[in-house]
C-alpha cells in the first residue's frame, strides 16, 4: 500500500525528533566533567533509525555527525543479531568508523515492544585517551599507536551490566581517568534521555497497522 504524505504527522514527528536531540545536547553540556566537552562544546548528539540512518541531529559539531553513518555501518555489521535492550557500544578507532582517537562514539540501541527501532548516539571529544603526549594530539606523530588507546566497537554495557574489564582498561590507559569516566557517564545519561523521549514519541505517534509499527516508517511516509 502506498503511503500518503501527511503534513501534520510529518510536523509532529520532525519537531519531536528535533526536540529530542536538542535535549540530548543540553544534557551533555550539563553533566560532562571535562572543560573541552562542557565549555568548548566539542560533542554531538543524534538519533538514528534501526538501519543507522540519521533522523535528527542537534546543532552541535557537524563534523562528528558526518561520521555517524559509517560508524553505524560498522556497529550494525559487528553486532548483527547481538543487540539487546540495555546494551551500550563505544568506539573511537578511525579504521572502524570513528574519527580521531579522542572522539569516543557511544551508541545505545532503542527497543520498543521488543523491536529495535533506532539508536541514541553521542560523540564527545575526551581530554585524554593515552598516547605519547597529554591530550592525545600531536602534529608530529607518525603512526596511530602514538595517539592513544584504540577502541574497536565494544559493548561498554551488555544488557544493562557494565563491562568492568573494559572500564578498568580505559582507566589504566589514560592520564585523567576520573574525567574520562565522568564524560562517558555524561554520554550514557544522554543516551538514556534520548531513548526515553524516542520511546515516548513512538507511543504518541504509532502508525496504523498497515504502515508497520515503527517511527521510521511513519517518518519516511511523512518525509517522502
Amino acid at each position: 500500500m502506498t503511503m500518503k504524505r501527511d503534513p501534520i504527522t510529518f510536523a509532529v514527528i520532525k519537531n519531536g525528533l528535533d526536540t529530542i536531540v536538542d535535549d540530548m545536547a543540553y544534557t551533555v553540556m550539563r553533566t560532562a566533567r571535562s572543560p573541552i566537552v562542557r565549555d568548548v562544546l566539542d560533542y554531538s548528539t543524534t538519533i538514528t533509525d534501526a538501519r543507522g540512518r540519521i533522523l535528527a541531529q542537534a546543532k552541535t559539531v557537524a563534523l562528528h555527525l558526518g561520521a555517524v553513518p559509517d560508524a553505524m555501518t560498522v556497529v550494525l555489521d559487528e553486532f548483527d543479531g547481538d543487540l539487546f535492550e540495555g546494551d551500550v557500544i563505544i568506539l573511537n578507532d578511525p579504521y572502524a568508523g570513528g574519527m580521531h582517537l579522542p572522539d569516543i562514539f557511544m551508541f545505545k540501541p532503542i527497543f520498543h515492544r521488543e523491536i529495535l527501532q533506532g539508536f541514541a548516539v553521542v560523540i564527545a571529544h575526551h581530554g585524554d585517551v593515552g598516547g605519547r603526549v597529554p591530550g592525545s594530539n600531536a602534529s608530529d606523530s607518525t603512526e596511530i599507536f602514538q595517539e592513544g588507546l584504540r577502541i574497536p566497537p565494544l559493548k561498554l554495557y551488555a544488557a544493562g551490566q557494565p563491562d568492568r574489564s573494559l572500564f578498568a582498561l580505559l582507566r589504566t590507559n589514560v592520564r585523567l581517568p576520573q574525567m574520562l569516566i565522568g564524560d562517558l557517564q555524561a554520554q550514557l545519561a544522554t543516551c538514556y534521555v534520548g531513548e526515553g523521549a524516542f520511546i515516548s514519541l513512538l507511543e504518541k505517534n504509532m502508525a496504523p497497522p498497515h504502515w508497520g509499527n515503527t517511527l521510521t516508517n511513519c517518518w519516511i511516509m511523512a518525509n517522502g
